[in-house]
């Protein structure tokens, strides 16, 4: 049997903690750290089938190594959707906010679009280091979107 593979972490707790939910809210929350940790997360879904099993499979502990935290006990509902560039990362953040107040949490979890080349460069010199030309989140790689 091989390996589970294991995963870079982003530190936790760098959004601010709220004492009662332990997640991202109140006057220390960055939402910028918020969405690169998003972007980050959302583009290893993308790259790594392992990756998304683990998260569908285990969400608190797969988000709570890529620094998005998540209050003890809580519910989170995985929500995929196909992209149609309606979607603003800001939704994300606002509904993340909103779990660490009732701790629900809904994570919305962009598919990876079909017409996508997800390997260094994506045959686009122009592209981002990690090959996506384009996403719903802020690039991962070079701060871009």
């Amino acid at each position: 049997m091989a390996p589970e593979p294991s995963y870079p972490s982003r530190p936790s707790g760098g959004f601010g903690q709220s004492p009662s939910m332990g997640g991202p809210t109140g006057p220390g929350f960055s939402r910028r750290d918020f969405i690169t940790a998003y972007a980050d997360m959302v583009a290893q879904t993308w790259i790594d089938d392992q990756y998304l099993d683990l998260l569908l499979a285990s969400p608190a502990e797969v988000l709570a190594r890529a620094g998005i935290p998540t209050a003890p006990g809580a519910t989170i509902r995985i929500i995929q959707v196909k992209l149609t560039g309606m979607g603003k990362v800001e939704d994300q953040v606002n509904s993340w906010i909103e779990g660490n107040r009732t701790g629900l949490y809904d994570l919305w979890l962009p598919l990876k679009p079909d017409d996508i080349d997800l390997s260094p460069g994506g045959g686009d010199p122009n592209a981002c280091a990690g090959g996506a030309s384009c996403c719903c989140t802020p690039c991962c790689c070079c701060g871009k979107g």
